[in-house]
């Protein structure tokens, strides 16, 4: 799996590499995995300190991202992209307007469905992670409502702020397009 994947990586290249936020040293900070189980789609967003040596930079994450595309996924899942994003920041918070690296696949978000409705759902974005259990949560909100708001009006609500949304047939034009 891909964490085994990072760990033989670590192993390979040295343990140094793995940042220390209390000496500001190493490079690997973290890695975070999201998944769609509707889609099948997987999103890995590997997080690093800049290297003065960009092409080693380049050429280590280019590796681990080759390694993780191979690497065997439950049934039904599928590496969809792999993002390479810069912090160097002391803070473990990714900047609002990180500088990312396009590792895999055609972008740095994952598809995923809310009540009938597409999102886009990029790494940082805030979103829970159990889409059944985030589903159940917008629809108790939203009959607590008495203006009327529905979960679905609900869930594009909360969308505008930390997803691209759209509806299946605005994903579906997009895909054929």
């Amino acid at each position: 799996m891909l964490a085994e994947v990072v760990r033989q990586q670590v192993q390979e290249e040295g343990q140094s590499l793995v940042y220390d936020r209390f000496s500001g040293t190493g490079f690997y900070r973290n890695i975070t995995v999201r998944q769609s189980a509707r889609s099948g789609q997987v999103l890995v967003n590997i997080v690093v300190s800049p290297m003065e040596d960009r092409e080693r930079q380049t050429g280590m994450l280019q590796q681990l991202a080759e390694k993780m595309v191979g690497a065997p996924l439950s049934p039904g899942y599928k590496v969809h992209a792999i993002v390479g994003v810069e912090n160097s920041e002391n803070s473990e918070s990714v900047p609002a307007l990180p500088v990312s690296h396009q590792l895999y696949g055609p972008g740095n978000s994952y598809s995923e469905t809310l009540l009938g409705c597409a999102f886009q759902v990029h790494a940082q974005a805030f979103l829970q992670v159990n889409t059944q259990m985030c589903e159940v949560l917008y629809q108790v909100l939203a009959s607590l409502s008495l203006d009327g708001l529905t979960a679905k009006k609900l869930a594009l609500c909360f969308s505008r702020t930390v997803l691209q949304g759209g509806t299946e047939k605005d994903a579906e034009k997009k895909r054929q397009t």
